[in-house]
């Protein structure tokens, strides 16, 4: 365990990912994954404007905390989550969640966080990584910020993973249509 929790942005682009993530307090990792997290380590939990499948109404947001509360473990048998197979995975605590469709929009904070400079205006290029480590600095300013915006995950989680659901019963439901013409 470091003696500093490191703090990361996790991002979060399919909502059945999403979905796991708040349903099963764990993170999953594919098989060829580096993953940088260790126990204690602090992820402010990001969504893509396209977590629900509809990028152009959609915003980026970050909508919560949690710490890294286990050691990162090989599955026993992989987990597919969205056509894609993951073979480890950890525990978090979800510390706080904002309510659907409410968070802080990363796009907005970006000049203000050091993680990306020199050039805020490409901050969409770094978040290509399902992790990017943020400065303590750049972690007390979302801090503060998002603080205000976080409920009990306990109260707010359901309202995104049936979301989720619904995106997902859609999206198979178009794969399955049939067209006449």
């Amino acid at each position: 365990m470091p003696e500093t929790p490191r703090p990361f942005l996790l991002i979060l682009g399919d909502a059945d990912g999403l979905a796991y993530v708040l349903r099963e307090h764990r993170m999953a990792f594919t098989p060829k994954r580096r993953i940088p997290l260790t126990r204690g380590d602090i992820v402010f939990l990001y969504t893509t404007r396209g977590i629900f499948r509809n990028p152009s109404a959609g915003r980026g947001l970050i909508i919560g905390q949690a710490e890294i509360i286990s050691d990162i473990i090989k599955f026993e048998s992989t987990l597919k989550i969205a056509d894609r197979v993951y073979t480890s995975g950890c525990h978090l605590a979800i510390t706080g969640l904002a309510p659907l469709g409410e968070g802080l929009e990363l796009r907005q904070i970006v000049d203000e966080l050091e993680t990306f400079h020199p050039h805020p205006k490409r901050w969409a290029f770094r978040i290509y990584s399902s992790f990017v480590q943020l400065s303590p600095k750049d972690a007390s300013v979302i801090q503060e910020k998002i603080q205000p915006l976080l409920q009990d995950p306990e109260y707010v989680s359901q309202a995104y993973i049936s979301r989720a659901e619904r995106e997902g019963r859609k999206a198979q439901g178009h794969h399955n249509t049939r067209h006449s013409y």
